[in-house]
């Protein structure tokens, strides 16, 4: 599978009035630092590059595979959760022309590994020409809210930033700023365990 890529961007994970509210900032001098620690909190975590293996707020990503389950089942296995919809499997057929499976063959799953994309019961899967992307599925993944401890690790991490505004240095060389163990507990539950 090559990697995926997002198609369509979540909204914000946090609000700038909420981290503000956190970071007990009352004048707007420092809007612009504060959204850039919001993003970069947030993609610190969040979708393909993210440390939890998952989607914050909805987003759409494409996964790009080299044919139907290479197992026999004709799966897809979908790197990202939770995954709330697909909403297309296009594929380029023996002959290399574009086409679209329509939805009465397939169906969305989810096992203890990830979210996977499976055969309806009696669906034939058809042939594809022999390419790395020869299959590619468009699903939505995300929350339409994201849970608190989540929100929380971002506006802890936010807070760490704001007042760590410079590298931090250990030893011989500079690392990024530790994640404190009040984040690493928030974030344990979410962390996705798929392949």
């Amino acid at each position: 599978m090559l990697a995926p890529t997002r198609t369509v961007a979540p909204a914000a994970a946090v609000s700038l009035v909420l981290a503000k509210k956190h970071l007990r900032v009352d004048h707007d001098d420092e809007d612009e630092l504060i959204a850039g620690y919001v993003a970069a909190a947030t993609e610190r975590l969040d979708g393909w590059s993210g440390i939890l293996g998952r989607c914050l707020g909805v987003q759409t990503w494409k996964a790009y595979f080299a044919g139907f389950g290479g197992d026999g089942s004709g799966r897809l296995r979908l790197p990202l959760c939770p995954v709330t919809e697909v909403t297309e499997i296009a594929y380029y057929d023996q002959a290399g022309a574009s086409q679209t499976l329509g939805q009465a063959a397939w169906q969305l799953l989810a096992d203890f590994l990830s979210p996977y994309v499976s055969p309806a019961p009696g669906a034939s899967l058809p042939g594809t020409y022999p390419r790395e992307d020869a299959i590619s599925v468009t699903f939505q993944a995300g929350y339409a809210e994201i849970p608190a401890p989540l929100v929380s690790a971002i506006l802890l991490i936010v807070g760490d930033l704001y007042a760590n505004r410079e590298t931090v240095t250990f030893g011989a060389g500079a690392a990024e700023i530790p994640m404190s163990t009040s984040v690493k507990a928030l974030l344990a539950p979410y962390r996705a365990v798929g392949f």
